[in-house]
């Protein structure tokens, strides 16, 4: 079974906000879907049995959802992705506030659910969640909600990048500059790089090279500009990180590793393919997608050993 194939399934991102015994606790989840449009609403949630949160929302029957857009700070993810609850206090590393029942949620979101238990059912690796939806409300973050299959393709890398930096440091990393957009003279290619905006020009303003007025102009996204801006194609199968260095990927000695997660060169693959690992039967996380490449065998690691990326049991590994 090819894993990765389940990436392709269509997900939002959301960060959710529950009571702990101690404070406040929360994770990233992408299992939630409404299933009724009744009155209330009925949602489902799949949450991995494993987590402090799933056990608070057994003990509380409520909590919020926190929908993330496609501007959010890959920090907020990696902060409430890989970290556990148990072990850190996130709430305080990321702008949040609290709604009128003590719950938290994030600011610059999406829109927010205010969710009450009606039934649970365990499953053998998660808890499945149907929930009455007491309350919902739109954020002030007017972009699209983040799509999962977007984070997988594009945002990946940064929140290991962000969590990497914080957990070296110690401190929160900067978010990252929001990418401007590039606009471009439709007749003779000219980029514009003034330091004013370009929609503060005025309007007798010209293109320096060929002389055509700003009408001729076509605005390039940022995503449009990424597409353009060149890469390797070799991409890491665990973090997604590309390699984008100046020495061809296939002139890197053997002992090179990836520089986010320390992965070796095997299991680096081109974008859109798959890594070219040596042999068969390697075993990959069902949550995460991690694929085991340790000198032990995996059948000979100890049971308490856990994914060294989401943290969750040998028993969510499956042969690929």
């Amino acid at each position: 079974m090819d894993i990765t194939a389940l990436f392709k399934l269509t997900y939002g991102l959301y960060v959710l906000g529950v009571r702990t015994e101690n404070g406040l606790g929360g994770c990233v989840v992408d299992a939630l879907a409404q299933l009724t449009s009744d009155e209330p609403p009925i949602l489902a949630l799949s949450n991995n049995k494993g987590s402090l949160t799933n056990e608070r929302i057994k003990a509380e029957r409520e909590f919020t959802v926190s929908v993330l857009p496609k501007n959010v700070d890959p920090f907020v993810i990696a902060n409430f992705g890989m970290q556990s609850a148990r072990e850190a206090d996130k709430w305080p590393n990321v702008p949040h506030h609290l709604a009128e029942n003590g719950l938290p949620l994030l600011n610059n979101a999406v829109s927010y659910v205010y969710c009450k238990v009606v039934e649970i059912k365990e499953l053998s690796t998660h808890t499945l969640f149907l929930c009455e939806v007491a309350d919902a409300w739109n954020g002030e973050n007017k972009s699209d909600p983040l799509v999962y299959g977007d984070y997988q393709k594009s945002m990946k890398t940064a929140t290991n990048q962000a969590f990497k930096a914080f957990k070296e440091s110690g401190k929160v990393p900067a978010p990252p500059a929001e990418p401007k957009a590039t606009w471009i003279c439709g007749l003779c290619g000219h980029v514009y790089d003034g330091e004013i905006p370009f929609e503060e020009l005025p309007e007798n303003w010209t293109c320096p090279v060929c002389g055509v007025g700003k009408e001729m102009f076509e605005k390039l996204e940022p995503k449009d500009a990424d597409k353009n801006s060149g890469g390797t194609g070799w991409v890491c199968s665990v973090c997604g990180y590309e390699y984008e260095g100046e020495t061809p990927f296939e002139e890197l000695p053997d002992d090179w590793v990836c520089p986010i997660c320390g992965v070796g060169k095997d299991l680096f693959g081109r974008e859109g393919g798959t890594a070219e690992t040596a042999g068969g039967g390697q075993r990959v996380c069902g949550i995460c997608g991690y694929k085991y490449d340790g000198e032990t065998p995996f059948e000979e690691l100890p049971d308490d050993w856990v994914c060294p990326i989401c943290g969750v049991g040998k028993d969510m590994f499956e042969k690929e």
